[in-house]
């Protein structure tokens, strides 16, 4: 946020009084990205941390396989 801070002030000295509508607009939209990333990046370390709990448990069991192979004699039994 420092970075974007420094940034500002050097828009805002580049540019002509009256006209940092759209800086103000661009500068509020990359807040909300930033906030966006942080929020995410902590979803995304939580997700990865359970995760990987959940691979350390028993794996599943396999899915069971049919004793007879599909056709009409199997599906009268």
């Amino acid at each position: 946020m420092k970075e974007l801070r420094e940034l500002r002030k050097e828009l805002d000295a580049a540019i002509k009084p009256g006209h940092s509508q759209v800086v103000d607009r661009l500068f509020d939209l990359l807040e909300k990205q930033i906030k966006r990333c942080e929020r995410l990046e902590k979803e995304n370390g939580r997700l990865t941390h359970r995760i990987a709990e959940l691979e350390k448990q028993d794996p599943p069991a396999p899915p069971s396989v049919r004793s007879e192979s599909y056709s009409l004699d199997a599906e009268e039994k």
